[in-house]
């Protein structure tokens, strides 16, 4: 039987340096488009839009835009607009020859966001983001409004059409416009969704209060709104509260603040966050570094479990309530902003952030929010402790049932005794009744 990888070619070429093939930037983003964005389906198609509005995000929180525009046209081209500072159009020190805005969509690893002068936090992390949706597109072009004058350059797979062209003045215009249609040499017959763009640039609103993001399309699929306008002043609580429309809730409404690390603890980055609880659904997670979902956590997201899990359980004893109780129930959103420094993963998909800094810090917040607790109805935070309490509960009796029907008699009258012993203990030492917190505790 021969092996799976048996039947080596006998008339392959020899492999010497001939073999080793350099690519340039765009090309090598072409041949392994899944090293930046993921793959070639339709969820790095739209990644592709998400790059381009990241940018314009990172202009709104680094306080130089107030308002995205995101516009679907007919021809399945895209328009990501803004009114920030504009990409910079002059030569570039290094190379004289080409503008920085060339560098910029040309070049891999070119950005203003590595040494964190240009903007404290950001979603961009590598200088990736638009140079691979340039080489990704067949048809891009950016046009930039700076210093009251319009420029535009475009490009198609990577490759600049021309230089770099002075339009005119623009006195009452400022910021960046890109406009991209994807390469169907690359994505095939996948088209841009007008349901998950539109869904996008809500989204991206909630994430930033400070922002307004605007939103059009010209194809129609029967559900989505052709315009609308997104401005949510509550942040990550108007989030939460949409996410949990329809559904039962223990708080009237969402817990939730922010918290300047460099005035509390003097060190660089906030935290954002708002939770509350339910019995109608499962419990869940969404968290966020600089606007950009982090799915797979990190230490950002374990150090805000801890904070909130210990705090939570201080003030269930402050109120008279002792047992211990799980989270399952618990729903939250948790941004977070940070520099550079603490972020990591491929271009913008950051599944995780891996510094323990960011745990230290959310850790240490706790006092934070066991200072917030006190503004909270007692009334309401008992009762959602009990709610949460019964439910574990029943979850456990359940689970313990299950297991019970399948031991031996001989193991249910030693495993009785020990319960029965078990409990006169605690009793006598007045810890009162504990469930199981299925290991949650330290998550």
């Amino acid at each position: 039987m021969s092996d799976l990888l048996s039947g080596a070619q006998t008339n392959a070429k020899e492999y010497d340096a001939s073999s080793i093939q350099v690519l340039e930037d765009m090309e090598h983003v072409r041949l392994r488009p899944g090293m930046y964005i993921g793959g070639k389906d339709d969820r790095a198609l739209h990644h592709m839009v998400a790059e381009i509005i990241d940018n314009s995000m990172d202009e709104a929180v680094a306080g130089h835009a107030t308002w995205i525009e995101l516009e679907l046209h007919e021809n399945g081209h895209v328009t990501v607009r803004d009114n920030g500072r504009g990409i910079p159009t002059d030569p570039h020190p290094k190379d004289p020859s080409k503008s920085a805005l060339e560098i910029i969509f040309c070049t891999l690893n070119a950005g203003g966001k590595f040494s964190g002068d240009s903007y404290e936090t950001s979603g961009g992390l590598h200088g990736v983001g638009s140079s691979v949706v340039n080489a990704l597109s067949d048809h891009l072009r950016v046009e930039v409004a700076r210093n009251r004058e319009l420029f535009a350059m475009e490009f198609s797979r990577g490759i600049p059409q021309g230089k770099l062209e002075k339009i005119g003045a623009a006195p009452n215009r400022r910021g960046t416009a890109v406009t991209f249609h994807p390469d169907p040499d690359i994505f095939g017959a996948l088209k841009l969704k007008p349901a998950r763009l539109f869904a996008m640039a809500r989204s991206k609103a909630y994430l930033f209060s400070g922002v307004e993001i605007r939103w059009k399309t010209a194809q129609t699929d029967g559900d989505t709104p052709q315009e609308a306008t997104f401005h949510f002043p509550g942040g990550l609580s108007d989030y939460l509260n949409e996410t949990l429309k329809g559904s039962t809730t223990y708080a009237e409404h969402p817990f939730g603040g922010t918290v300047d690390f460099r005035e509390k603890f003097n060190a660089p980055g906030k935290v954002e966050w708002s939770i509350n609880w339910t019995p109608s659904r499962d419990g869940f997670i969404q968290s966020y570094c600089n606007t950009i979902p982090t799915p797979e956590g990190g230490t950002h997201e374990a150090g805000f479990w801890a904070a909130i899990l210990k705090g939570i359980k201080a003030y269930g004893e402050l109120v008279g309530t002792r047992t211990v109780y799980n989270d399952r129930l618990l729903m939250f959103m948790l941004r977070n902003r940070a520099p550079q420094r603490f972020a990591e993963g491929q271009a913008k998909a950051l599944n995780a952030i891996g510094t323990m800094e960011m745990k230290r810090l959310k850790k240490k917040w706790r006092k934070e929010w066991e200072a917030e607790r006190a503004s909270v109805s007692p009334a309401e935070v008992r009762a959602s402790i009990e709610r949460k309490v019964q439910s574990l509960r029943q979850q456990v009796d359940a689970r313990q049932t299950a297991e019970w029907e399948c031991l031996s008699e001989e193991t249910r009258q030693a495993i009785t005794r020990a319960d029965e012993l078990k409990a006169r203990d605690l009793a006598k030492a007045g810890l009162g009744e504990v469930v199981d917190m299925g290991g949650l505790e330290e998550r």
